[in-house]
């Protein structure tokens, strides 16, 4: 018993001799730059900003911050009036509070935690009616799967093939890769998917010339919940010709930040100034907002002329209101 003494008094010495080792108010008042980080250099900032866990910083919500892909890199992003700001510790601090408070944030969490237990969680279809109501959260901000039973259809999957001894992440992985086996391929309508989508930058500036119109690009990810959002209620389901309006008045190109497509030799040749550094077609597509906005935030709407040059851009409050604005 006293050896267990010890040991459990040591470690809450040392760790709160770590605490008192970090001085907040210093640590608040450090800077970086506004830059496109590398994974390992964006790693060491995020260690050395997790710090701040020891001054009141919350640690699931900063958890959810660096994990999900494009937030973190949304909160870090400085204000277009002020492209070229050294950003503090204490702003992003306040910004992951501001994160915290937000409506969306209890939806978040509740995804984050069913992803995270999902992950870790063995299949054991004994738990099933419990274990199925985290794939519930997970589907929060998309029913249609649970509308169309593929829940069901995902239970009768591992009970067939006496899924066991992985965990309900990679069981999900397997079933959904047998799904795309099993059914036709047929073309789909993806939401602001464009004939431009595998153009380079200067393909895309040489038609603008061509047809005497001028560029809007979109920049957005994958992943972004946001973007999701904004494209549904604005510019797909509400209100379509918004839609067909930018594409039949521009050359359009969705940008995503998150595409893994590694890059071909035409992009290497013809986008030659945002390849460097750039591992992946992502990388390019971060290196092109960066260039125009200095900022990585997303959702983010730029006009070009035919040109190329920049004549407006739109990334606050975006409603329909300031978009019809913005497309004048």
């Amino acid at each position: 018993m006293s050896k267990l003494f010890l040991c459990v008094l040591t470690n809450f010495l040392l760790y709160n001799y770590g605490i008192a080792q970090i001085n907040c108010t210093s640590l608040l008042k450090k800077k970086f730059e506004n830059k496109s980080y590398s994974p390992a250099e964006l790693d060491s900032l995020i260690k050395d900003f997790s710090k701040l866990r020891a001054c009141g910083l919350d640690s699931v919500a900063l958890e959810i911050a660096t994990t999900s892909p494009g937030v973190f890199n949304t909160l870090i992003a400085p204000p277009m009036q002020e492209p070229n700001k050294l950003i503090t510790y204490s702003e992003v601090f306040n910004k992951i509070k501001e994160f915290k408070a937000s409506p969306e944030y209890p939806s978040i969490l509740k995804f984050h935690i069913a992803n995270k237990t999902l992950r870790s969680r063995t299949v054991n279809l004994k738990e099933w009616s419990k274990d199925s109501l985290l794939f519930i959260d997970i589907f929060e901000w998309d029913r249609s799967a649970t509308e169309k039973g593929e829940l069901d259809s995902f239970y009768n999957f591992m009970k067939e093939n006496k899924i066991g001894e992985i965990t309900y992440y990679q069981a999900w992985a397997i079933f959904k890769n047998q799904q795309r086996l099993m059914t036709p391929t047929k073309p789909q309508k993806k939401i602001l998917w464009d004939d431009n989508q595998d153009s380079t930058l200067a393909e895309v500036i040489q038609a603008a010339k061509e047809q005497n119109k001028r560029v809007i690009l979109y920049f957005s990810s994958w992943t972004d919940i946001t973007s999701r959002k904004l494209e549904a209620e604005l510019m797909y389901l509400s209100d379509d010709n918004i839609l067909k309006y930018i594409r039949s008045k521009f050359v359009f190109v969705s940008i995503l930040i998150d595409d893994r497509s590694k890059l071909t030799t035409k992009e290497l040749q013809q986008d030659s100034n945002f390849v460097k550094n750039a591992d992946n077609r992502g990388a390019k597509n971060r290196n092109i907002q960066t260039y125009y906005t200095h900022s990585k935030k997303i959702p983010y709407f730029i006009m070009l002329d035919e040109t190329g040059k920049i004549l407006k851009s739109l990334s606050e409050n975006i409603t329909k209101k300031t978009l019809d604005k913005f497309l004048e």
